[in-house]
């Protein structure tokens, strides 16, 4: 068979080739949640690799990787929060499904609460409107709890580590894991 002379085949054969090339890597999805409710357009990468994706508005995202390129930080960006989740065993071909993934939140804050703060930490504070009425506060650099729940029963949770100057919430994968 010639498959130069046949440019049918020979499309054939380059799409079956490219195919293969796409469907080699690893892949990691999840739902991701907040209050109960699937949380769209959440940014979820691996640190310093291409692509990056974004959850859908169920909150399902699906994330190829290149096979060439496998990291080890996985980041889940949204409303000034970045959630780092270190150590992640992500192999050259892995699925890695994170099933139902609950978001943290910043602490939110009563507009008397506000008040009593000091003027440092008030800067590190905005408000919450909804439409044009000041419901409260939210601070930008404290989590409403000290665990992060994620996949984690209700009550339960993994710690994490939070770095002030990047902004960084940081879990491992092995507490992530741990959590059923």
């Amino acid at each position: 068979m010639n498959y130069k002379k046949d440019p049918f085949q020979k499309g054939i054969i380059t799409l079956a080739l490219f195919l293969v090339a796409v469907s080699v890597g690893a892949q990691i999805s999840g739902q991701l949640y907040q209050d109960g409710y699937p949380y769209p357009l959440v940014k979820i990468y691996f640190d310093d690799v291409k692509p990056k994706v974004s959850s859908d508005f169920d909150g399902n995202f699906s994330l190829k990787i290149p096979q060439d390129s496998i990291p080890n930080t996985l980041v889940l960006s949204y409303n000034g929060i970045n959630l780092h989740i270190v150590n992640c065993p992500l192999e050259a071909t892995a699925k890695l499904d994170l099933g139902k993934v609950i978001l943290p939140k910043y602490k939110q804050l009563t507009e008397e609460e506000y008040k009593h703060l000091k003027r440092k930490e008030r800067k590190e504070c905005r408000p919450l409107y909804q439409g044009s009425t000041l419901m409260g506060y939210e601070s930008n650099h404290q989590l409403e709890s000290t665990i992060l729940q994620l996949h984690c029963k209700e009550g339960e949770g993994v710690p994490y580590t939070y770095d002030r100057k990047q902004n960084v919430f940081t879990i491992t994968w092995e507490d992530f894991a741990a959590c059923k």
